[in-house]
């Protein structure tokens, strides 16, 4: 699943010039913000009890980059190698 949400946000900056792109996962999923995160979403927030299902609240966990801090984070990765 990282790779291909990594192709994802690539493309979105790549190709379709996005400025922005973010996400968000429910906070039990702690395994789809480490998805984001690899991805090189960065965390930005947790809003409280958002979401109702069923007869439970969630909070959701919010991830997103800007394309220079992604193209940052790309050039420091591949220097590290």
């Amino acid at each position: 699943m990282s790779e291909a949400v990594t192709e994802v946000v690539c493309y979105c900056f790549e190709e379709l010039d996005t400025y922005r792109v973010a996400s968000n996962h429910f906070h039990p999923n702690i395994a789809s913000g480490k998805v984001l995160q690899k991805a090189g979403l960065l965390y930005e927030g947790r809003r409280k009890e958002h979401y109702k299902k069923g007869d439970e609240f969630f909070d959701i966990i919010d991830y997103g980059v800007v394309e220079s801090e992604w193209r940052r984070k790309l050039k420091w990765q591949k220097n590290e190698r």
